[in-house]
């Protein structure tokens, strides 16, 4: 299954919601110090007994918050939460992640070695020589940026069982 554009990403992932019973083993307790409790006044206690500092957290906004993908659980887990066709979907997003990755990796080495071959060893005084290395400290950056993307694909990819054809 190709996905070419937005709309065609709605319609295939369909929104999923889950029981926190269904999630957490049975007989698995959370920790205590990781809950956040309410004394029902609306305060709320972060874990370690401070008030005051979920205004922190509001401040992220949901933009930060981690999202649970099947790439998160084992392949056990998977099947037994009956995320199969969950995991399927994501494996052939995380595919394109990767892909995407290798090609703006590509596209960055490139622009690292003309900004070397043009900037760099052409620069015959100390501010140009200085400019050129900036630039190629962003290209560097660039580049780094990539590699944790495809990084990350990738280890979800094999998280989700991917086989070699793919890898």
């Amino acid at each position: 299954m190709e996905i070419e554009t937005g709309t065609d990403l709605e319609v295939v992932v369909a929104p999923v919601s889950f029981d926190e019973d269904t999630i957490l083993d049975e007989g698995e307790d959370e920790d205590e110090d990781d809950v956040a409790s309410d004394d029902g006044d609306g305060d709320y206690l972060d874990g370690h007994g401070e008030e005051g500092d979920d205004e922190d957290e509001v401040a992220e906004g949901p933009e930060r918050m981690q999202v649970i993908m099947p790439s998160s659980f084992n392949c056990t887990d998977i099947t037994r939460l009956g995320l199969e066709n969950l995991a399927h979907q994501e494996l052939e997003l995380q595919q394109g992640q990767a892909n995407d990755a290798l090609e703006h990796l590509h596209l960055a080495l490139g622009q690292k070695a003309l900004l070397w071959h043009t900037k760099v060893q052409p620069a015959n005084t100390n501010k140009k020589c200085t400019q050129a290395w900036d630039d190629i400290k962003a290209a560097r950056q660039q580049v780094e940026k990539h590699v944790r993307s495809y990084h990350r694909a990738r280890k979800a990819l094999l998280n989700l069982g991917a086989d070699e054809d793919i890898m």
